[in-house]
């Protein structure tokens, strides 16, 4: 988890339990995924997000770069991430 709370410190979101749990499940589908697959994992594991908000969270994700959307309704993973530091772009596995 702290991994993934570097990954959305780094790229400038505020860090919440709500998107932790969204970004632990991007990382564990590791695939192209629909908002619905998305929804449908949390549920899985018994954590209740309502629909709007993994979309106000995915919107967020995808506005920093973590995420883009390759056809209106599915999700790709994104590998940039933004080096607080220096402001530098670089391409890195989110997921190691």
């Amino acid at each position: 988890m702290e991994q993934l709370k570097q990954v959305l410190k780094a790229n400038h979101i505020q860090i919440t339990q709500q998107r932790l749990e969204v970004l632990r499940v991007l990382r564990k589908l590791n695939t192209h995924v629909t908002v619905d697959d998305v929804v449908q994992a949390l549920k899985e594991e018994e954590i209740t997000l309502t629909l709007a908000t993994v979309y106000n969270i995915l919107g967020i994700f995808e506005k920093k770069g973590l995420i883009m959307t390759s056809t209106p309704s599915r999700i790709s993973i994104s590998a940039t991430a933004r080096r607080e530091r220096c402001g530098t772009i670089s391409t890195t596995s989110l997921w190691n």
